[in-house]
């Protein structure tokens, strides 16, 4: 369901997006890393646009799949799945919580994960 409505939000968006930049600069933005023709400031600031576009697009996306989830099922919608960096931090956390535990002479601590 998030794809379905992903897709529609990004391209009304990307057009905000261009919009926005157009209504300051009256060039084309700098979207290629690799043109060296535009100025520094031009392409800080299309970055910042772009990313503030993109968060919005993954929380207008997230937020409208979710009441459609609980509209059609009646039902909240299941948690999202962790990110890398999530399940990063849940392993980090465990194995100091491992470490802590048997450093302090706990024989009931579980291993610390592989």
């Amino acid at each position: 369901m998030t794809t379905l409505i992903g897709i529609p939000v990004g391209i009304v968006v990307q057009r905000a997006v261009e919009k926005t930049w157009f209504a300051a600069h009256p060039e084309d933005p700098p979207k290629l890393v690799a043109d060296r023709s535009a100025k520094w400031s031009d392409a800080l600031a299309w970055a910042a646009l772009s990313a503030a576009g993109l968060a919005a697009t993954e929380i207008v996306t997230r937020r409208v799949a979710e009441a459609g989830f609980r509209a059609i099922t009646g039902s909240e919608p299941p948690p999202p799945k962790p990110t890398r960096r999530e399940k990063k931090l849940q392993k980090q956390l465990a194995k100091s919580v491992g470490e802590t535990a048997r450093a302090a002479g706990d024989t009931t601590a579980a291993p610390a994960p592989a």
